[in-house]
């Protein structure tokens, strides 16, 4: 439905009128007084003539080379367009194109109100709350069911949870039992045994012949109806939560805020009752929402881990962060000897080389504040984890915005319109539970994305061993990661370390990572081969990318290939390895005999015993 004016005119408004012959002084005191950008100008009777504001009294004085007190309304009065409160709001939004205010008049013209652009800003945010609150409802419910139907693992019983929602879904069910209620009763009056009945015969003729076949419905597509048939179903788990209020009353409450949510998707006014309604029940879910550790009790609860390559560097960013997080300090106890996210020890001699855990990710400027966090998760080995609020500020080195405190579904896990849910299920984690009064949200790895990470490596690690006259040898247990680390020797070569991982933005990395265990090393070792740069990308083929990684402990050399993600299709994913399979051979022989002459450049002099 359209809006009009009329919906957003403040009630009661008792618009503020000059007249035309009044000294701008005088408009400028009533300004001044009732802080207000502008003044409605009307003649004798009343009727609309313009409007003098802030900005036409200075371009009148700058003009006129006069002072105020020299001035009369008319002088600085400007002609303005004024609308009527049946109009379209969308033509008077195009007022706003010129000025921040436009006068309202009624059909003698004469001035019944005015509305600035604040007026349309805070009209426009309310109605996005509305949005989110009633988003927030949805998705405490879903949260609610979910936690109902997971196993003590924490996983979710997608078979109990599946019947539990046959249970609610009838869309189609009830025609279908009409439709073989008449077929058997055709049966019999027709002289036919309708003990023959076949119903699996019949389930297809009467999808072939009427088309309506049911739609199987995923979780995340159920209404809020259907969520709260879900819930009701599972109340007497959770009635103890809400101190034993019964039913009745909570199904009162819901379908009330069902009713203001369809009125808000179809661009119905709400009344103010009803937003208060959908706020006290939002607020009241989420209340009464069990602890973290209650609905999810095998979920690992970190300690406080700031991005940093040790100590001395963590304790330099509390001091850093503690301006605006003053209880910042109370967690330096708890701070690891060692954070961080990536760490390849090589020695003075390549084949001393270790595990390498998650690769080092550099993170541009321009990128989303919420990118550490990503990177965070990706670097953890548990499959679920539960972060305060505090710790999630902690990791990016900002501060939440007021909405993730105040709305549930500012943590759904929203691939499209949410940026902050982006990263983290760009990383291959989603959001599995939050309670906003602990100020906790759990984080799960996507078990699709592990199985994934899974399958690509160890079915491209026997591609890798089929190069000839390499020898390929995997350095790392694969267990689910988003990366996979192995050595590579040949002959004449020397061995190397390289890693290739899924990095963010769809991207996939083919490096070699250059950490000895000590950073100013690292970056000799870097810059050393970086004054090569021209010889080993001409010997390799192309460009490659050079990441010195301040501060991190190490640097990489990489190639990336664009548009990779281990979620692709297998026929996609297949050409990947090819390109891996490709690429490999000239990557390794482009760098390995000028690494292993880097390191021994930069190797510190032996000290002599006397």
């Amino acid at each position: 439905m359209p809006f009009i004016v009329e919906s957003i005119l403040p009630p009661d408004q008792k618009p503020t009128t000059v007249t035309a012959e009044i000294f701008v002084q005088a408009a400028l005191e009533i300004m001044i007084e009732r802080d207000y950008s502008q003044l409605l100008v009307v003649d004798q009777q009343g009727k609309l003539l313009g409007l003098i504001t802030s900005d036409s009294v200075l371009k009148a004085v700058s003009f006129f080379k006069v002072t105020v007190d020299q001035l009369r309304v008319s002088h600085a009065l400007i002609k303005v367009k004024a609308y009527r409160i049946d109009e379209d709001l969308s033509e008077l939004l195009k007022g706003f194109r010129d000025l921040n205010a436009v006068p309202i008049v009624d059909k003698q013209n004469v001035p019944i109100g005015i509305i600035t652009s604040f007026d349309t800003t805070e009209y426009f945010r309310t109605r996005a709350e509305d949005i989110m609150l009633a988003e927030d409802v949805e998705t405490t419910l879903r949260d609610f069911i979910e936690a109902f139907y997971k196993t003590t693992r924490g996983d979710l019983d997608e078979d109990q949870l599946n019947k539990a929602m046959d249970t609610v879904l009838t869309a189609g069910k009830d025609t279908e039992k009409k439709f073989q209620k008449a077929l058997r009763q055709y049966l019999g009056q027709s002289g036919n045994n309708p003990r023959e009945f076949n119903e699996e015969v019949a389930k297809q003729a009467f999808v072939r012949h009427l088309g309506q076949s049911p739609k199987i419905k995923t979780f995340d597509e159920l209404t809020l109806y259907e969520y709260i048939q879900l819930f009701r179903n599972v109340w007497s788990h959770y009635q103890n939560s809400f101190k034993n209020i019964d039913w009745k009353a909570i199904d009162q409450l819901l379908n009330a805020v069902r009713n203001t949510r369809n009125a808000i998707a179809h661009f119905r006014e709400i009344t103010p009752q009803q937003r208060e309604q959908l706020k006290f029940c939002a607020d009241f879910l989420d209340r009464h929402r069990p602890s973290v550790q209650i609905m999810e009790p095998e979920t690992v609860q970190p300690s406080v881990v700031f991005p940093g390559d040790s100590v001395a560097a963590a304790i330099a960013q509390i001091t850093q962060l503690s301006g605006y997080m003053p209880d910042l300090a109370q967690f330096s106890s708890n701070i690891p000897a060692l954070w961080q996210l990536t760490q390849s020890v090589y020695g003075d001699s390549i084949d001393e080389c270790y595990e390498v855990t998650s690769p080092a990710e550099e993170i541009d400027p321009s990128e989303s504040r919420y990118a550490p966090l990503a990177i965070w998760l990706q670097s953890q080995e548990q499959n679920k984890i539960t972060l305060s609020f505090q710790n999630i500020e902690t990791i990016i080195q900002d501060a939440l915005p007021p909405s993730a405190r105040r709305h549930r579904n500012w943590w759904a896990n929203d691939s499209v319109s949410h940026s902050q849910s982006q990263q983290w299920l760009d990383a291959g984690w989603r959001v599995s539970n939050v309670n906003l009064a602990e100020e906790k949200v759990i984080f799960a790895r996507a078990g699709d994305r592990q199985i994934a990470y899974v399958n690509f490596f160890s079915s491209l690690l026997p591609k890798l061993q089929s190069i000839p006259e390499l020898s390929v040898t995997s350095a790392t247990n694969n267990q689910g990661r988003h990366w996979f680390t192995f050595r590579v020797e040949a002959e004449s070569y020397p061995a190397t370390v390289h890693v290739i991982s899924f990095a963010r933005k769809s991207r996939l990395r083919l490096e070699l990572y250059v950490e000895v265990g000590d950073r100013d090393r690292n970056k000799r070792i870097f810059d050393y081969l970086l004054t090569q740069q021209a010889q080993i990308e001409s010997e390799f083929g192309a460009a490659l990318t050079w990441e010195r990684l301040l501060g991190k402990l190490g640097s990489r050399i990489a190639v990336y290939r664009e548009n990779s993600s281990v979620i692709d299709e297998p026929a996609a994913l297949g050409y990947v390895q090819d390109w891996l399979v490709e690429t490999l051979p000239r990557f390794y022989k482009a760098l390995a005999k000028r690494f292993q002459e880097a390191i021994e450049v930069t190797a510190e002099p032996l000290n002599s015993a006397s």
